[in-house]
Formats: C-alpha cells, structure tokens, sequence
C-alpha cells in the first residue's frame, strides 16, 4: 500500500523474466507495405523513410527488430517510444525523444469482446521489451475517420507509427507454485488473476502480532531490492471480516509503479517486496506497527492488521 505512488519512467530491458506470458491480443499480421519501411539507426531517433503515399487496406505491421526481454500479450503496462507520421504525405505529427526522458507508459488492455479492427493490443503481440515495430494503420483504426485539421491528418489518412518497446511489465505472477504455509489466509483467482481471501477466523483477537508473509508462487525475474522501482498488482484486506477489502489495484483498473523506499510505502510493504524475483506473488500480513499504526488512514482504522496479495510484474525504471 503505497503512502504516494509515483508515475513510472522508462528505460530499455534487457533481460526476459517470463517464458508464459499469455497472448490474449492476436497479432497483427505483417503486409507487403511495412516492408517498404526503412528503419534505421541505433542511437536516438530512428531514420525512417517509405515510398508517398503509403496505402493500406487492413492494418499491418512488422517486428523489424525483436527484443529480448519479457514478451507482451495483452493487458500490460508498457512503455514506449514512437514515432507518427500521416502515410499520404510523409508528414511527421508526432513524436518521443527516444531518449527515456518522455516515454509513453500506458497500460495496453485486450479490447472488450466484439471490438472491430486492431487495436495497439495487435500491433504490439508478440513483441518483446527492447522490439522495433513499425505498424501501417488505416484511417479507421487510428483516428476513426475523423480528420485532425490541427495535423493536417484527412479522414481517409492511414497512420505509420514507428515505435521502439522500452519496457514491458508482466500482466499478472508468472512462475512456480509453492505450496502455502499453515496459519495463511488461503488465496483465490478469477480467471485474470485478480486475488480474493478465504480464511477460517477473520476476528480481531486472531491477528498476528507480528509481519509474516508467504512466497505463493516463484517468478524466475530479477530480485527486487529496498529503493528499486517497482510495479505490481495488489490487494488489500484488513483482518477483521467486518471490513474486507479496501484498495486493489486490479479494481483501480491499472498496476501500481512506486519507488520500494522508506516514505514512499509503509514498511510492511517494503518486508513483503524486497528480496522476491520478479513474476512471485506474495502474501504478507502487516500488523499495526509496519502498516498504519495508531493513527489509521483513510478506510483503514487505528491498529488495523493489513494482509496484502501483491504480484511483481517488474523493476527498474
């Protein structure tokens, strides 16, 4: 539970954490058109030069370089460089600096069933943190018809977007099961790995009295160390059954991205993190002394016992 959670910067990964990231986006498939795309350069940003005007039908687009860290399925936060540019005229109308200083960081959800056309789910599937794409968007997919008078961008303009994958967080834990400890709330999934509780006794007087926590499942990531940038999924419960839940980032509707220092979190956050690999889910149970103590904060009363479910997806900025 964050005290003040910071927005995450970027910078390129190099080292893969997950071998079964799922794919829940089909890929977008590659086209004659995003071959006729030259990327290059290695520092900064890319050259980029195609033939005017550069048409499509469906939108394509094509890996030119793959990555090597972990791999994007669906519903990941990520971040981002990119290059736009309107297909017709060359003209670029938008653009990061490639330096990490103003990458896109968003979360790129798996669009709701039903849902024409592609989406930047497709355009990014499959790819790995560190990948070059180039995707070729018709007008319906990247601007829905409507012209942009202000990026002389008609309504019939396909898009070329250049786009260079910095980081990829994991959508949920990814890694072994380890068998849980006795005297643990048991845990339950949905099916997008969302957590829920199941214990025996939520009554006050059977709080722990001290911090306890349990590895439910091992990611084969980097370990986190105390003042690591961190980005994880969490839930929150107190103790007592009269209260039940009271934050989850899974209901916030995006993982939360914070530094893992003392001011930043509680320190029963900091026990429960630091030390575990990213792609682990861990059960921690904070009492009062390294959660919010005496004083009590928002939903959360004077000498609340905290249990938290917590699945690292990544580190670093």
């Amino acid at each position: 539970m964050a005290s003040g959670l910071a927005g995450c910067s970027s910078s390129t990964e190099s080292a893969s954490a997950d071998t079964k990231v799922p794919v829940l986006c089909k890929p977008l498939a590659e086209g004659t058109n995003t071959g006729q795309v030259s990327v290059t350069g290695s520092v900064g940003a890319p050259d980029v030069k195609f033939p005017l005007p550069l048409k499509t039908g469906a939108s394509q687009r094509k890996i030119v370089k793959q990555g090597t860290g972990t791999a994007f399925g669906g519903n990941q936060l990520i971040s981002f460089d990119f290059e736009g540019f309107n297909a017709r005229t060359g003209e670029k109308f938008q653009a990061t600096k490639f330096d990490g200083t103003d990458a896109i960081s968003q979360l790129i959800a798996v669009p709701a069933k039903g849902t024409a056309g592609a989406t930047f789910c497709n355009v990014f599937s499959g790819a790995r943190a560190g990948a070059t794409v180039v995707a070729l968007m018709n007008a319906k997919d990247s601007h829905n018809s409507q012209a942009i008078a202000s990026a002389n961008i008609k309504a019939t303009d396909p898009l070329l977007f250049v786009l260079h994958l910095r980081k990829v967080n994991l959508p949920r834990a990814i890694g072994t099961a380890v068998a849980p400890q006795s005297g643990f709330p048991q845990v339950v999934l949905a099916a997008n790995g969302e957590p829920g509780l199941v214990m025996q006794d939520w009554s006050a007087s059977s709080a722990p009295t001290e911090f306890k926590k349990e590895t439910l499942i091992k990611g084969a990531g980097p370990v986190v160390h105390e003042n690591d940038t961190v980005t994880v999924h969490y839930s929150g419960f107190l103790w007592d059954s009269s209260k039940g839940q009271f934050d989850s980032s899974w209901k916030n509707g995006s993982p939360a991205t914070f530094q893992l220092s003392q001011g930043s979190v509680i320190p029963g956050f900091i026990s429960a993190i630091a030390g575990e690999t990213v792609g682990s889910q861990v059960v921690a149970v904070l009492p009062p002394s390294v959660a919010y103590g005496s004083q009590g904060t928002g939903s959360i009363p004077a000498n609340a016992t905290l249990i938290f479910v917590i699945d690292i997806l990544g580190n670093g900025k």
